[in-house]
């Protein structure tokens, strides 16, 4: 990175030097036609260009010597960051949001009796197409409910439907009937 910036910054010096003999021998700009013709200068302009140049050819190494202080590479990522830029324009308007209640719905799955000491069942209810279940419950009817035992209550991977697995347990020779929600969403 040090060795390529030599011939810009020569470049730099060169052009800088130029500009101080145009600004210097006119005190304006030239045109292209006053540029072409030959043109001679006193000694005090001489010497002032001399002068102006030298001062842009000092600078110009200077800049050089600290641009290759510079770390470069992974030096140069490791370096203590800058200060922190002006903040970016404002983004464009986003699209409204909100919460739209008539686009969720509450899905009954199928009854089912479930009989005391019977293994877990599975139940599963799904939701309308373009939907997605965001919840899940039950309902159960006579009988006692503190014994009902849901084990799992979740919505399916692709989220097309919310997934039950619960038993009863009650005296043996008892029942009782759950229904499974779903609550369900639409976009």
């Amino acid at each position: 990175m040090s060795r390529s910036r030599s011939p810009l910054i020569a470049s730099a010096a060169a052009l800088v030097a130029a500009g101080a003999i145009v600004a210097g021998v006119s005190g304006q700009g030239v045109s292209d036609a006053d540029a072409a013709r030959p043109f001679a200068l006193s000694k005090a302009q001489y010497s002032k260009v001399q002068t102006t140049a030298t001062l842009a050819l000092k600078r110009a190494n200077s800049a050089h010597k600290k641009l290759n202080a510079l770390p470069s590479g992974a030096a140069a990522s490791a370096s203590v960051p800058g200060p922190k830029g002006d903040p970016g324009a404002p983004g464009a308007p986003g699209a409204p949001g909100g919460f739209d209640p008539s686009k969720v719905t509450r899905v009954a799955g199928l009854s089912q009796a479930v009989e005391a000491d019977d293994t877990y069942l599975f139940r599963e209810v799904e939701c309308p197409e373009g939907s997605i279940a965001i919840a899940g419950g039950y309902a159960s009817g006579a009988g006692n409910q503190k014994l009902v035992h849901v084990s799992s209550s979740y919505p399916s991977p692709s989220l097309g439907s919310w997934n039950f697995r619960f038993s009863y347990a009650g005296a043996a020779g008892t029942q009782i009937t759950i229904t499974p929600y779903a609550v369900c969403a639409a976009a």
